[in-house]
């Protein structure tokens, strides 16, 4: 992630990247992060699954 452009503005990742790590690192750098949330996981941030699905 620290590869990616200045002017990037959102990063669609599948599960294998919701992680609280990479979710601060992209927020500290004003990037949206449209990651599904794992199933397991307890407190589950929003997404765009519109945006995700288009990805797709």
């Amino acid at each position: 992630m620290a590869d990616l452009p200045d002017e990037t503005e959102e990063v669609i990742g599948d599960r294998g990247y919701d992680s609280n790590c990479i979710r601060r690192s992209l927020a500290e750098r004003n990037i949206t992060a449209c990651i599904p949330p794992k199933k397991n996981r307890k407190s589950k941030p929003s997404y765009d699954w519109h945006l995700y699905k288009s990805a797709t």
